[in-house]
C-alpha cells in the first residue's frame, strides 16, 4: 500500500513516515506542500491513502483535498487530515470534503495507527513492527 504524506514541517513528515512504514507492506511518499503533492497526483501517482496537513505554503491542505475530490480518478482517495488547526470553520470545511479521518497534533502513534487502519478498512491484525 502507498501513503502520500503532505506536511510542510520536516520533522512531522519524518515521524509520520517512520510510523507508517512500520505497518506491513506500507510504502510512503513524502511531500512538503500541497502544490508538490498535487503535481505528483496529477502526474499519475495513485496512493491508497493521503495524510494531509491543513496549514501549508503554496497550496494548503483544504485546497488540495478540494482538487482531489473534483478529479475523476482521484475523488475516492482516502484522506486523513493531520493538523493542529482548531478553528471550527476550517474543521467543518475539512469534514464537508468527505475526509476519512482526522488527527489532531500532537498525536500518539496509537492515534495514527487507529486512524490509518480505520480509513483503509484494515483489521487490528498485524501490529506495527517495533
Amino acid at each position: 500500500m502507498k501513503t502520500l504524506i503532505v506536511e510542510d514541517t520536516e520533522s512531522m513528515r519524518k515521524v509520520l513516515g517512520y510510523l507508517l512504514r512500520k505497518l506491513p507492506d506500507m510504502e510512503t511518499i513524502e511531500t512538503c506542500d500541497g502544490l508538490e503533492a498535487w503535481k505528483l497526483l496529477e502526474g499519475g501517482l495513485r496512493p491508497d491513502l493521503a495524510l494531509v496537513d491543513i496549514a501549508m505554503p503554496k497550496m494548503d491542505g483544504l485546497e488540495l483535498v478540494q482538487r482531489v475530490r473534483f478529479h475523476p480518478q482521484l475523488r475516492t482517495l482516502k484522506i486523513i487530515i493531520c493538523s493542529a488547526v482548531k478553528e471550527r470553520h476550517r474543521l467543518a470545511e475539512a469534514h464537508s470534503l468527505e475526509i476519512s479521518g482526522y488527527l489532531t497534533k500532537p498525536f500518539t502513534s496509537a492515534n495514527v495507527y487507529t486512524e490509518v487502519k480505520k480509513a483503509l478498512g484494515l483489521s487490528d491484525g498485524p501490529k506495527p513492527a517495533v
